[in-house]
């Protein structure tokens, strides 16, 4: 389709695996080769027990990577009717049964939510997002300083209170990093 792109799932189970997203949908999907390099760094981090929230989901490529390597559930959250679609159409393509969508804020979810293992926080740039969402689950009492946060932005070297960055790396305009919560 000329109307559509393709986003590809790099490694495990599902690796090779397109999925299409359609050129109106005003997204920035995670680069191949940051998706490439987060989930080389996450490594042991992604088994059969670990648990993650891809928050503003939009295309899922986090999650379904994720999902593909063998994790035990993510949750997907996004207040886009568009990216909830694109996100249902790949997870019934590939037959995936071990996730929830969340049509939802993402900032107030992060404000509530459970514990995951891992937090895949990708926001759209430029709009201050990234700030209230590292804040809020700072605040949020079920993530625990073992919760692994993926950073990404459009800002060098950002820096937020209550989190300490485990690897940072950028690739363009895109930098993205790993943290946890500080100790308390």
């Amino acid at each position: 389709m000329k109307n559509c792109s393709n986003l590809r799932i790099i490694g495990g189970k599902f690796r090779s695996r397109q999925f299409r997203i359609p050129m109106s949908f005003k997204i920035r999907p995670t680069l191949n080769q940051v998706r490439e390099n987060l989930f080389n760094w996450l490594g042991r981090d992604l088994d059969h027990n670990t648990r993650c929230l891809d928050a503003f989901a939009g295309s899922g490529s986090l999650g379904l990577e994720s999902l593909s390597r063998g994790v035990a559930f993510c949750t997907f959250v996004d207040l886009s009717h568009q990216a909830i679609s694109v996100i249902l159409k790949a997870t019934s393509d590939l037959r995936i049964k071990n996730f929830h969508i969340m049509k939802k804020d993402v900032v107030r979810y992060l404000n509530v939510m459970p514990h995951y293992d891992i937090i895949f926080l990708d926001p759209p740039f430029g709009l201050g997002m990234l700030e209230k969402s590292i804040k809020a689950i700072v605040k949020n009492k079920n993530i625990t300083q073992k919760t692994i946060i993926y950073i990404e932005s459009d800002v060098e070297g950002e820096v937020f209170n209550g989190i300490v960055l485990l690897k940072q790396s950028s690739l363009g305009r895109v930098h993205y990093s790993l943290a946890r919560k500080k100790s308390i």
